[in-house]
């Protein structure tokens, strides 16, 4: 997980990558816990549930985001 900048005036983007593939898999505008939120809803419980690692640089409203729906046994928050 990661946002992007597109633009100019500090507009987002928040972009999913699978991780053996390396192709965005989903996408939306804006880069807050809600965005993130959204992503899960769309995924579902169960395919949630089943999500082994997840890795992101984002900000620190969605970091928490991933572990509140069990998804990733392992998240790693990366820093700049």
């Amino acid at each position: 997980m990661d946002e992007i900048s597109w633009k100019r005036g500090h507009k987002y983007l928040t972009l999913v990558i699978d991780h053996d593939s390396g192709k965005v898999i989903w996408g939306a505008k804006d880069r807050t816990a809600v965005t993130l939120e959204a992503f899960f809803d769309d995924l579902g419980e169960t395919k949630t549930a089943a999500i082994k690692s997840v890795s992101m640089r984002t900000a620190p409203a969605g970091r928490l985001t991933p572990s509140a729906h069990g998804a990733g046994r392992s998240v790693t928050t990366l820093t700049k």
